[in-house]
């Protein structure tokens, strides 16, 4: 009831919020090559080449979009809410930037064991990796030695995707 009462006096600068939202989200996605439908809602609806990848970005980076379900017909749609503040949209937009356009994939090395090669595992990991590099080049971390990362990636054959090995002898002295 309360909310009721006061909403003549802050609901007209919160839907001006949103709907400024709304345009600059699907200009940011028309630029990004994504293609938004028109809305008149307080989110807008988008394909995307690939909305998973874009999904599982945004989820990386803790920021949550609705996806669909393939039976739903909207499987390379997202749905994406406009948060209603400044700083929520901020990061909104960054997070689209990096989903969208990433200079760079960082994976960690550290808690991973190297398969048998030729089992289902590795198979898989390669080819996921090989995915991946056609689409942003991929850098190695680890707190491990440069030498262990080199004869794990050359283990798996797969040293030449890697731009970059970022590894325990890079990391600042703390002593």
């Amino acid at each position: 009831a309360e909310a009721l009462r006061r909403a003549p006096a802050y609901l007209p600068g919160v839907v001006a919020t949103v709907r400024s939202e709304r345009e600059a989200l699907a200009a940011l996605l028309r630029e990004l090559g994504a293609r938004p439908l028109d809305s008149q809602g307080n989110f807008v609806l988008a394909e995307f080449a690939d909305a998973d990848w874009v999904w599982r970005g945004l989820a990386s980076l803790g920021i949550g979009v609705r996806r669909f379900k393939p039976e739903a017909g909207l499987d390379r749609c997202l749905r994406i809410t406009c948060p209603g503040d400044a700083a929520s949209f901020t990061r909104l937009r960054t997070g689209l930037r990096h989903a969208l356009r990433p200079c760079s994939l960082l994976l960690g090395l550290d808690g991973l064991t190297a398969s048998e090669p030729g089992s289902t595992n590795t198979i898989e990991t390669i080819a996921t990796l090989r995915t991946l590099q056609r689409r942003v080049p991929l850098v190695l971390v680890s707190s491990r030695s440069r030498g262990e990362c080199q004869r794990w990636l050359d283990g798996l054959g797969v040293t030449s995707l890697f731009a970059t090995i970022v590894a325990a002898e890079d990391a600042a002295d703390r002593s």
